[in-house]
């Protein structure tokens, strides 16, 4: 089987194991998805595995982020081997293969992006079948989980950002599919977030002319540096961005279960708090919990007090799992390979990538489920796609002719 063809088998396997998912979390096909969701997930983490140790792809990138990512991928499967060490129950042996297993070595998806040929095959298969064809779950959607079409829309926001290059066709379709995951539920703020982001980098793109980079190289800084910002100043009790108008009611509205909800309601405060003091007071908050760690939760009481796995933000998991030892490898990883494709780059969509990934990691403090699922695969896959020399060295004509192919 060719490597290309095994890259859109994982991705079809990936988006079902998605929707059983999202099923699951609402109370459908709870008792037998996992039995479908486990395996194919791992087929597809074999295809990365297999995919890294058979390619030469080393030398597509520069060698400060290859050296890097072998850091991330090292720290990661170390995180891995403590997990092993430290579980002591069905529950953590589970936790550990159905999601952080999996989920510490989805970077392997970078490989992906760095090969352009398999880059311009996921990508059409993407467009032409994913978004296409992703209409018909919307009567299932409306049903069960009034999320699960904007969650399997949830690459989108790429795509958004790459429009610009695609046909005319295709610009359509990516904005009709974004206008659609947002008006099912609108209530999902961080697709809201994601898909704003693309479509301000879009209108930065067409106003290039007007732009200079120094006003790109200042966005940048800003978004890398802001969370760290936000979160001393939370936790000095200075000013808490998520309590921030939580009471004005004017942003209320109603779910698909008839309860009023509010678009800035402050459901983050409470997790930074019961994570950070149980990390504390277990002492691990430089190595992490392991790949089985979990934290104990006064809101997620289930009764046997045997504490939560993680949480629903991906700043937060990171530290769970990995520490700050690894929450500093990923951090500096992610800001060199945006620094790479802003200011080492010859076309305005590796300038954009960068900005994207820069808004990303604003977005990793907010909310960012860490799972094995679309939205991760396909943001290794970009963040492989700019780490590549050749990408970064193409002008604006010559990307528009890589994907124009699609």
């Amino acid at each position: 089987m060719k490597i290309s063809t095994a890259i859109i088998i994982s991705l079809i396997f990936i988006a079902i194991s998605d929707v059983l998912m999202y099923l699951s979390w609402d109370g459908f096909a709870s008792t037998w998805a996992a039995y479908i969701m486990i395996p194919l997930r791992f087929v597809s983490l074999f295809v990365l595995i297999y995919i890294a140790l058979k390619k030469k792809w080393q030398h597509f990138i520069p060698k400060i982020i290859f050296r890097l990512f072998l850091v991330l991928i090292t720290w990661n499967i170390f995180t891995i081997t403590r997990g092993f060490l430290f579980a002591n129950d069905y529950y953590d042996w589970k936790f550990l293969f159905d999601t952080s297993i999996l989920f510490l070595l989805i970077p392997l998806a970078l490989v992906i992006g760095i090969n352009h040929s398999y880059t311009q095959k996921l990508f059409s298969v993407t467009i032409k079948f994913l978004f296409l064809f992703g209409f018909a779950i919307i009567p299932l959607t409306l049903v069960t989980n009034i999320q699960l079409y904007s969650r399997l829309m949830i690459p989108i926001s790429i795509f958004i950002v790459l429009s610009p290059f695609l046909k005319p066709k295709w610009r359509v379709l990516i904005l009709i599919v974004a206008a659609t995951s947002i008006l099912i539920v609108p209530i999902f703020r961080t697709n809201i977030i994601r898909i704003v982001a693309g479509l301000l980098l879009v209108f930065a793109y067409h106003l290039r002319s007007f732009i200079k980079i120094s006003w790109l190289k200042f966005f940048h800084f800003l978004l890398f540096i802001l969370p760290f910002i936000l979160f001393y100043l939370a936790i000095t009790n200075q000013f808490n961005i998520f309590k921030f108008q939580e009471k004005d009611n004017k942003y209320a509205t109603i779910d698909n279960k008839g309860q009023t909800r509010n678009y800035l309601e402050d459901n983050r405060t409470f997790l930074y708090a019961e994570v950070l003091l149980s990390l504390q007071k277990n002492g691990n908050l430089i190595l992490g919990e392991g790949a089985t760690g979990k934290y104990k939760s006064d809101f997620y009481d289930f009764g046997d007090r045997r504490g939560r796995y993680m949480s629903e933000i991906g700043f937060l998991n990171t530290l769970l799992f990995s520490g700050i030892i690894g929450l500093i490898i990923q951090s500096v990883f992610l800001f060199l390979v945006s620094y790479y494709a802003l200011y080492k780059s010859n076309n305005w969509l590796s300038k954009m990538l960068g900005l994207f990934i820069a808004s990303r990691w604003l977005i990793f403090f907010v909310e960012e489920y860490t799972l094995f699922d679309l939205n991760f695969f396909f943001y290794w896959v970009l963040l492989g796609i700019v780490s590549t020399n050749e990408f970064r060295s193409m002008t604006d004509s010559e990307i528009k002719n890589f994907f124009q192919k699609i």
